[in-house]
């Protein structure tokens, strides 16, 4: 309702002559100054943009309802047709043959190590890190995954 630094505020306080304070806590609004037509001008203008704002949320929440409904009824429908399909294939999931995984280049619980250049490729050197970071690398570093 304030607007972007209080812009919407301070319009009615310039156009109404008055002044607008808003306790937050105790959701209360006061209008001081200029006469009483002003402050109730000010009084009608705020609660004007209270109501339009209250509307605004109150379709935005609608929306979104029937969006969740309508999403809702998306997936029910597809986990249908994707029962049937899964029941006609092989019981076998190949999806997982097809993910590649990556490794950090550090392993976790080890600095990494100052920019030199290594000496030939694939030596693995740790420099710093903690204990059991530096026996995991060892162990990793060590024993090679067997190839099939």
């Amino acid at each position: 309702m304030l607007g972007p630094k209080g812009a919407t505020l301070k319009s009615i306080e310039s156009e109404f002559e008055c002044r607008i304070d808003i306790n937050r806590d105790a959701s209360t609004l006061t209008i001081r100054g200029g006469n009483k037509v002003s402050r109730q001008g000010a009084l009608e203008k705020v609660e004007y943009i209270i109501e339009k704002e209250e509307r605004a949320r109150a379709e935005a929440l609608s929306r979104k309802k029937e969006y969740e409904a309508e999403s809702a009824a998306k997936s029910e429908k597809n986990e249908g047709k994707n029962h049937k399909k899964a029941s006609s294939t092989s019981a076998i999931d190949t999806r997982d043959e097809r993910r590649h995984y990556t490794f950090p280049t550090v392993p976790v619980g080890v600095k990494a190590p100052a920019s030199k250049k290594t000496e030939g490729k694939g030596k693995a050197t740790v420099e710093g890190g903690t204990s059991s970071g530096l026996s995991l690398f060892q162990m990793l570093a060590a024993d090679p995954v067997p190839s099939e």
